[in-house]
């Protein structure tokens, strides 16, 4: 399992993170760092990407309805899968 930031601006950006995540293979991505509604840091707001710049023409992504998963070694992806959590329930 990855946690890769693809927001830029303090961190790597969509096609470093892209790079990272193809160099590296891992059975699952979470993307973090990434600009989003509600977020209060403006300074930084205008600056960040959105996950949404990391995900174009991507097609092995899923988005879940909360801000954890559970992950068992069992149940593993046989390929790269982007999972993208979100803060509400």
């Amino acid at each position: 399992m990855l946690f890769v930031p693809v927001g830029g601006f303090f961190t790597i950006g969509p096609e470093t993170a892209t790079n990272v995540c193809a160099k590296l293979n891992p059975k699952i991505v979470i993307p973090m760092h990434y600009r989003m509604p509600g977020l209060r840091a403006r300074v930084m707001f205008g600056f960040l990407k959105t996950v949404d710049d990391f995900l174009k023409g991507k097609s092995n992504v899923e988005r879940i309805q909360g801000p954890s998963m559970d992950v068992d070694v069992d149940t593993l992806p046989s390929e790269m899968r982007i999972v993208v959590l979100s803060l509400g329930k």
